[in-house]
Order: structure tokens, then C-alpha cells, then sequence
């Protein structure tokens, strides 16, 4: 299941999106609305698709993030309390007034029926946030179940991990034993949080696997698994078990870093979702590089969004709504091929055929002479396939 992260004046692209079908529903974010437009932004996507799934990213964990100064409308939220220091979430008192905070908004003012619970960024599997992020989910799914368990549905856990973590495969499995007795959750929601990574997405085929690894331990023991603030390399939680994977338009918005609430941002070049590529790639020079080695409709979709653009890829207007429209139907094409796949091997077969695919046209183009940017050559495709490798032959 494909869902849109949310995002700045997201209001129309995901409302177009769940219209098209091109989307099954949405992660909202407090940091673009107003705490008393929830409800009714829930309500106006519900009544497109009664079945979408619309969860909230309530993004407790910002008050934990030092230096955090870019926070929107966040810092209207009753359970704003930046900055938190470990000493504040230390006290089981003060722990329990932020957990009371968190889910009253959802429950009395939002008037949520499925809640996620507030966490912390979890630095490693060892470190005291991974004890400070358990005391929140426990303390809140025991807050749920004596205040407010009449109303409500769903509880996720929320969980916000530092990649890096993943690289102490030692420690997964204790951190799991921990997650998986809890039996009033229906799911967790993660997001990777790639503050201190070489790179903004995956590029660590041994990081992706152990990401594999803990989504098919989850579901495995019942559990949905959501991750947020994705992008392709996320497709192989699809393949593993997770019920969806929620991307949006901008960077900050497919790859999560703790950098997007701090002051400071650059020019953004357009960029164009190339289906067979699997990546996002720089119009000028990438795709124009492309047209004029005619070449260009090996790496474009030519649907409806992108016809204009494959003709013309000097002068065409190529939109924000366009754009992620045209990155949202072409994971989906993946994403559909996923679900269509019978057991886990032939759903990573399924995202396997779109790798290689990947890899052979970044071969033939770069044999052409197109030169790509690091982060949107092959370098992604190829952590994927490695990744998917090191799955198979066992993580732990």
C-alpha cells in the first residue's frame, strides 16, 4: 500500500492522489497544520475513500531534538515542551504528563479513533533514548487502556531510529523481544532517521537489511508496520511484510533527517521519478542529457503527467502537483506488483525484476555518456540488490 507523507500545502496533491487511486491515504503532520484542522482533514480524506488509511505523525520526538528551531505549526500543539532534556523524560511524573498530553489531543480535540503514541529518537539499541522510547509506548498504551479504551480503534507505536543503529545486529534482538509483547498495539509506524548517515537515503545494503529484518519479525508477531518518510529502497519493507509505506514530494519528505528542523535550506533543482531507473533524477542536465542522445523514453513513464515533458524536456513547466503525482503512480506500479506477488520470495523476485531492470538502463545510459549525480546514479538500486542478498542469507 502506497500512502503520501505529509507536507507543505499537501492539501490538494492528496486529495487528488486518493481520488486517482494513485494513493491509499495519507500520514499527516503537525508540523504543516493547525491542531484544530486534524479532524476535519481527516474527515474531507475519509470522505474521498472511506477505506483509506490516515494515520497522524504526532512528532512528540521534535522536543527531544537539539537545536530543533524549524517546527512550524508544531509548537501549537498542547504537548509542545521543546526543548525536552533525558532528565525531563527520566521523571515518571513528567513522563506521564507528556503521554497524557499526547494522546488527549488525539482522542479529545482531534477526535482520533486510531492514535499513534509519542516516542524519541532511538540513538542506538543500547543507548538510554532506546529505554526512554519503551517507557513512552508502555506508559501511553497503559494511559490508553484506562482513560480512553471505549474510544479508541487503533494504536501504533511510533518509532524513530537512527540508522546507524542497525549496524549493532547484536543488540535487534533484544530491542524486538522488547516491542513484541505488547497486545493492545495494532502496528507500528517507523521512520529512519538518517541524521548521521554518509548519504539521505539508504546507500548501507547491511542497514536496509536489518530494516527488512525487524518489518518481518513485526509482522511476523501480528503487528502492521507503517514506515514513514520513504522512498524506493522502503519498497522492500513492502516485500517483507509492512502493510505501507508512506512518501511525499519533497526530499525531506521521503528520507527523514533531524537536519529539516533546523535553520538553513538550499535551492531545490526539479527532478523528474524515472520508473525504469527507480530513482529521481535532475531534469537539467540528467533528462535533457537523455533527450538529446535520444534516449529519453528509455528512462520515461510517457503517461499523462510526463507526455509534455518527454517531448519537450527544456521548456515544459514540470510542477510540484505534476511531479509527485507522476512519482506516486510509478511506485505504485511497483507497489502493485508487490501485492500482486504470492509468498516473500516472489515479491522480492517481483522487486528484484525492477532493479536489474534499473541497473541495465543506468549501464546503458552511462555508456552513452550521461553522467550522473552520486545520489541519483545507481548507487541506490545497487544497495538495494545487495541488500536483498544479505536478507536471504540471514542478517543476525
Amino acid at each position: 500500500m502506497l500512502l503520501a507523507q505529509d507536507g507543505h500545502q499537501a492539501s490538494d496533491r492528496i486529495h487528488e492522489g486518493i481520488t486517482r487511486g494513485i494513493i491509499s491515504g495519507a500520514v499527516l503532520s503537525t508540523i504543516f497544520r493547525k491542531p484544530d484542522t486534524i479532524e476535519t482533514a481527516m474527515s474531507d480524506l475519509r470522505s474521498i475513500n472511506n477505506d483509506a488509511l490516515l494515520l497522524l505523525d504526532n512528532e512528540f520526538y521534535i522536543n527531544a531534538i537539539v537545536g530543533a528551531e524549524k517546527v512550524g505549526k508544531f509548537n501549537e500543539y498542547p504537548y509542545y515542551s521543546h526543548p525536552l532534556t533525558k532528565k525531563d523524560l527520566s521523571s515518571p511524573f513528567k513522563l506521564g504528563e507528556h503521554i497524557a498530553k499526547t494522546i488527549d489531543y488525539q482522542v479529545e480535540v482531534a477526535r482520533l479513533k486510531c492514535v499513534t503514541t509519542p516516542g524519541v529518537v532511538v540513538e542506538s539499541f543500547e543507548h538510554t533514548s532506546e529505554a526512554i522510547c519503551l517507557s513512552l509506548l508502555s506508559g501511553a498504551c497503559e494511559y490508553i487502556a484506562d482513560k480512553h479504551a471505549n474510544s479508541v480503534d487503533a494504536v501504533y507505536a511510533t518509532l524513530v531510529i537512527n540508522e546507524q543503529a542497525f549496524s549493532a545486529t547484536d543488540t535487534l534482538p533484544s530491542f524486538l523481544d522488547s516491542l513484541t509483547g505488547y497486545d493492545d498495539l495494532k502496528g507500528f509506524y517507523i521512520v529512519i532517521d538518517k541524521t548521521t548517515s554518509p548519504l539521505a537515503y539508504w546507500s548501507n545494503p547491511a542497514t536496509l537489511a536489518a530494516m527488512m529484518y525487524i518489518v518481518k519479525t513485526l509482522e511476523s508477531n501480528g503487528y502492521e508496520v507503517i514506515l514513514g518518510y520513504a522512498d524506493v529502497p522502503d519498497l522492500l519493507g513492502l516485500a517483507v511484510g509492512a502493510k505501507a509505506i508512506a512518501t511525499g514530494w519533497w526530499d525531506n519528505t521521503s528520507s527523514f533527517s533531524q537536519k529539516k528542523f533546523m535553520n538553513g535550506h538550499g535551492r531545490r533543482n526539479k527532478k523528474y521519478f524515472s520508473p525504469q531507473l527507480l530513482n529521481s533524477i535532475y531534469i537539467d542536465p540528467e533528462l535533457q542529457s537523455a533527450k538529446a542522445l535520444n534516449l529519453i523514453d528509455k528512462i520515461t513513464a510517457g503517461s499523462e503527467f510526463d507526455a509534455e515533458l518527454v517531448e519537450d524536456p527544456y521548456d515544459t513547466a514540470w510542477t510540484d502537483r505534476i511531479a509527485i503525482l507522476h512519482k506516486w503512480q510509478c511506485m505504485k506500479a511497483v507497489v502493485d506488483d508487490i501485492e500482486a506477488a504470492g509468498s516473500e520470495a516472489e515479491k522480492l523476485q517481483a522487486v528484484e525484476a525492477h532493479i536489474d531492470k534499473s541497473l541495465e538502463v543506468y549501464g546503458e545510459l552511462t555508456s552513452a555518456g550521461i553522467k550522473f549525480h552520486p545520489h541519483t546514479g545507481s548507487r541506490k538500486t545497487n544497495a538495494m540488490k545487495q541488500a536483498i542478498a544479505i536478507y536471504k542469507e540471514g542478517v543476525l
